[in-house]
């Protein structure tokens, strides 16, 4: 009876099921594949963050942001209700990339973002589909980008067809 106590059941080996465990063989196993090392996935940390704001019309009120901004760690903000002129993406005195679209009324609406000097020649594209939509792909890899979009919605207060727009 003791001998069934100490009997375990047979454990499969690398040649018995294709693809299990490292292919060291022999059953040797050492682990599991990490995939993402392998195809050069291995992308530190990226701190994202959204902030409403509520102008940055003024150069006044960018430097304030960069100043806060400053004592964060980031390395894309995504912008809303900017209320800046036009479309534009800029070096800020700070050597961040500041991207930014006007909303449909001066007093009101926009978005954009700011990158981090880090990221700047990681950047593929920005621009906007929209007064409220706008959208950045960053390079992480040769193989692999990432898109992120940043979106002002229309609050409940905006009537039903502007929502719906949206």
């Amino acid at each position: 009876m003791s001998n069934d106590i100490n009997k375990r059941p047979p454990v499969p080996v690398s040649p018995a099921i294709p693809g299990y465990g490292s292919d060291y063989g022999n059953g040797r196993a050492r682990g599991t594949k990490n995939l993402r090392w392998k195809f050069g996935c291995h992308l530190r940390r990226l701190g994202l963050a959204t902030y409403n704001a509520r102008t940055l019309r003024t150069d006044e009120k960018m430097l304030e942001l960069e100043e806060e901004i400053d004592k964060l760690d980031w390395n894309i903000i995504g912008l809303s209700e900017i209320r800046r002129v036009g479309e534009d993406m800029i070096i800020i005195e700070s050597s961040n990339l500041f991207y930014h679209r006007e909303g449909d009324h001066l007093s009101q609406g926009g978005v954009g973002f700011i990158v981090n000097k880090s990221l700047v020649n990681n950047v593929v594209n920005i621009g906007s589909v929209s007064t409220r939509v706008a959208y950045l792909i960053l390079r992480i890899t040769k193989r692999y980008s990432l898109k992120v979009i940043q979106v002002y919605a229309p609050t409940s207060a905006h009537p039903d067809e502007e929502v719906e727009e949206m």
